[in-house]
């Protein structure tokens, strides 16, 4: 399912496919000084059945994030810089307890990057608050997570009609779910059906 996550506030609610449904609680600048327990980002792949959730992220005025939960099918959401955190910590409250290896962009600066620049600053620094991350370049990224690669994950359906950021941050989870911690590469034999089964369990 993916959501989009307007700007923050009373009322701010996460919109499915023109529904509203409105969150527990507000975002407040208070979330971002908030940091959770050490559910955190691990430093390889993890070996034999441990539960593990994926948490992927393109931070910036406009941030993509997408989840895989240990049981239960992928999600795709978009927010506003100033949310990122505070969505982040729901989703990682909504972890079943499982460990969660969390993976994003880093930021790399170059010419013209101007305001958005310090934003996206800001939504890293916030984030690290909530959990430790993998920051990745976009261009080793994108380079291995392809359109073909998301497509068979399911991805690219689930972000049809969703701003890039949401697709990107997908495209972090898939790598960091193969590389990180084992899961099957996409292209891979056999991996089509393992691929749809997480889609719909």
């Amino acid at each position: 399912m993916s959501w989009t996550v307007p700007g923050g506030g009373a009322g701010s609610g996460l919109w499915p496919a023109g529904r509203s449904a409105t969150m527990t609680r507000p975002v407040t600048p208070d979330d971002d000084r908030e940091v959770l327990p050490a559910r955190v980002a691990g430093d390889g792949p993890l070996a034999g059945s441990e539960p593990v959730a994926v948490l992927g992220c393109d931070p910036g005025t406009c941030t993509g994030m997408a989840f895989l939960p240990p049981h239960g099918p992928l999600t795709a959401f978009q927010c506003s810089g100033h949310a990122a955190a505070w969505l982040a910590r729901q989703l990682l409250e909504a972890s079943e307890g499982a460990r969660v290896i969390a993976a994003g962009e880093a930021f790399v600066p170059g010419p013209g990057t101007g305001r958005d620049a310090t934003v996206t600053r800001q939504v890293i620094t916030s984030l690290d608050g909530v959990a430790r991350w993998h920051w990745r370049p976009a261009g080793e990224v994108k380079a291995w997570a392809t359109d073909e690669r998301l497509r068979i994950a399911g991805m690219l359906a689930l972000t049809a009609k969703m701003p890039r950021d949401a697709r990107d941050a997908c495209r972090h989870l898939l790598f960091c779910a193969v590389h990180d911690c084992g899961m099957p590469d996409p292209l891979a034999r056999g991996a089509v059906a393992w691929w749809k089964d997480r889609a719909r369990s």
